[in-house]
């Protein structure tokens, strides 16, 4: 009788402290929803991520100086959308400074094409809000955003995941020309994001370049709380077997 309360006990307290550990490796000390913010720091904001994806823009072979129009719906994973008041979507190879994107020259951080939205018809700079929905939830995207200068408050990263709307921005102007990585990580999962390239609608254009997005992997102490549980589970298996 007393080796099975014993036992009993001893498994209640695994049980507690492989929840308690789960909860506290998903818990933010500050809060249960908080998020990591990477400026210019793409080594360290991709050192978390256990496995990503690349958005390139390059599936499109244009002239330079030329573009195309996106649907949406040609990458796989994700749907993309022009939420502003404008005219559209579109992947364009600014290749050189002498090819203009819409009155822009942008640099491509990798190939040849950049992406940028248009929230007036006609020449005038690109700028927006792009829309994207995750076919699977992420907790960490970035891009390489072109040309943020003066409208720099105006340009990052709006999170939507279903608790919060939180927007993200470059805290200064990154200068003429410049090519700037932008991530965040997320301590919740999301399935939709807002990319604002000078979402102001007014001043310099700003475009996109190898938008990346990912999962970062579970933190050690999850693992922990994890094979509490698991070893528990596994010893009342056994018991079960033995008892049959």
């Amino acid at each position: 009788g007393n080796r099975v309360n014993v036992s009993r006990r001893m498994h209640t307290a695994v049980l507690c402290v492989g929840i308690a550990t789960l909860i506290a490796a998903f818990a933010s000390p500050a809060d249960a929803g908080s998020v990591t913010v990477y400026e210019n720091q793409y080594a360290a904001w991709n050192a978390n991520l256990v496995s990503s994806t690349t958005v390139d823009w390059d599936n499109f072979t244009l002239a330079e100086g030329a573009y195309a129009t996106l649907v949406g719906t040609e990458y796989a994973g994700l749907t993309l959308a022009e939420i502003g008041s404008g005219t559209g979507m579109y992947v364009g190879n600014p290749d050189n400074a002498g090819s203009a994107f819409f009155g822009q020259d942008f640099f491509a951080t990798s190939g040849a094409n950049v992406l940028a939205t248009k929230t007036m018809a006609g020449p005038g700079s690109p700028t927006g809000k792009l829309e994207i929905t995750f076919t699977s939830p992420i907790d960490a995207l970035g891009a390489f955003f072109l040309d943020v200068e003066g409208d720099h408050a105006y340009t990052g990263i709006q999170i939507i995941d279903g608790v919060t709307d939180t927007f993200f921005s470059f805290s200064s102007n990154q200068g003429d020309n410049s090519s700037s990585f932008f991530g965040v990580i997320s301590t919740d999962l999301f399935s939709k994001a807002v990319i604002h390239m000078n979402s102001s609608n007014g001043g310099n254009g700003v475009g996109i370049d190898d938008l990346e997005y990912g999962v970062v992997p579970l933190p050690s102490a999850a693992w922990l709380g994890l094979g509490l549980l698991g070893g528990l589970g596994v010893i009342r298996r056994i018991r079960r077997r033995r008892a049959a």
